[in-house]
């Protein structure tokens, strides 16, 4: 009998929303202001105001919540604006104080770069030889990848190390990120 000692949830849907007002909203806001630099080559920044999403993405956070065994009282505690231009890329990183963490992408050019999720058992990567493994499978993988579209909402537990490869295309990716905390 097999069974499982942990699992590690990732919720994926879409969400049917003007990417286009998205889009130039963000480009708007990069004409104003310089950005930060976090984890992130691109161009980010952290939202003061409310964005018409957010609605729809707390929605979606607390059925994931509810769905892994949290308290559905998760709200949106920091939002940022991602703009990717060519070789752009996010390092491996978490997020600290919030539960859980998304993406919602708004332009997805071919070849912009996958959401990259590493397996947290260290020991893996040390003990486990490659040359053994006929298959990759959930049980014996280093990562894994999403390759993005438009209008999909993405949500993981906040701790789980993630990172976007370098987008190869010549046009941007755009994306809005989040964390959220049970209230």
């Amino acid at each position: 009998m097999k069974l499982n000692a942990f699992s590690v949830p990732v919720y994926k849907t879409s969400i049917q929303f003007n990417c286009n007002k998205l889009n130039e909203y963000a480009y708007s806001m990069k004409t104003k202001f310089q950005g930060r630099q976090m984890s992130n080559t691109g161009w980010q920044w952290v939202m003061k105001e409310k964005l018409d999403i957010v609605e729809d993405i707390e929605k979606h956070v607390n059925i994931f919540a509810a769905n892994i065994g949290f308290k559905p009282t998760q709200k949106i505690n920091q939002m940022w604006i991602n703009i990717n231009g060519n070789k752009d890329y996010n390092v491996p990183h978490v997020h600290l104080n919030s539960h859980f963490s998304g993406v919602f992408y708004s332009k997805v050019p071919d070849n912009c770069g996958k959401l990259v999720f590493k397996n947290g058992c260290e020991g893996m990567y040390y003990l486990w030889d490659n040359l053994q493994r006929e298959k990759t499978t959930e049980y014996n993988s280093y990562a894994y990848e999403i390759t993005p579209k438009e209008n999909e909402l993405y949500l993981f537990p906040s701790w789980l190390e993630h990172s976007v490869e370098p987008n190869l295309s010549n046009e941007d990716r755009i994306s809005v990120s989040f964390d959220s905390m049970g209230e």
